[in-house]
């Protein structure tokens, strides 16, 4: 669970009966005011999709996604959601805690540094992006 979830999460699964997870989980939302958000959309892709077979569409999405996913970890952004042919990746949330585990940035941080690592994220996007076949 440490890999998908931030270590708050996982300690309160943990310390919280699961009969009680359901009626008390909203107490570990936050709220962020501070966070750079990037929605990757692949432009033509629905055409690409009709005229190749579902295989090789897959295998596609899954050699591009899986260059995004090496990106994550060096620019230190967080991997939000995949559907489709969206990427959705979030800067400003999440931070590595130095244990192995992620944990709320709470404000520590400079909000430019999240925008400049989400856009370099972007640029090296572009980069992975033409490799993939």
């Amino acid at each position: 669970l440490s890999n998908m979830l931030p270590r708050h999460v996982v300690e309160y699964l943990s310390l919280v009966p699961p009969d009680e997870v359901a009626s008390s989980a909203g107490h570990i939302a936050h709220h962020h005011e501070q966070v750079t958000i990037l929605f990757m959309d692949i432009v033509g892709f629905t055409n690409m999709a009709v005229q190749t077979s579902p295989g090789d569409v897959m295998g596609f999405l899954n050699e591009l996604f899986t260059r995004f996913d090496h990106l994550v970890e060096i620019h230190r952004v967080q991997k939000v959601e995949t559907a489709g042919d969206c990427y959705i990746v979030a800067a400003g949330v999440l931070d590595d805690d130095g244990q192995g585990f992620q944990e709320l940035t709470d404000g520590r941080f400079n909000p430019h540094g999240y925008a400049k690592r989400v856009m370099q994220f972007a640029k090296d996007m572009m980069r992975e992006s033409k490799k993939a076949s």
